[in-house]
């Protein structure tokens, strides 16, 4: 069974989700902006050495989430 911390890392993944594909319907540009801007919070995320597995994780999810 998941922690509750990794429930709750979904929970807000799906959540994330939710509002950018809402605000994509609206603005056609928005979630490839998103998108974009997740990549590069990942990527610095993942660069920079810190322990910051749980924050990369829920932005996987997000990216997981988002895919069609």
């Amino acid at each position: 069974m998941p922690s509750n911390q990794d429930q709750t890392g979904l929970a807000l993944a799906a959540l994330a989700a939710c509002i950018v594909q809402t605000l994509g319907e609206r603005d056609a540009t928005f979630q490839k902006d998103f998108e974009a801007r997740l990549a590069d919070a990942y990527s610095r995320l993942r660069d920079s050495g810190g322990d910051h597995l749980g924050a990369i994780e829920i932005l996987a999810n997000v990216r997981e989430f988002l895919k069609p």
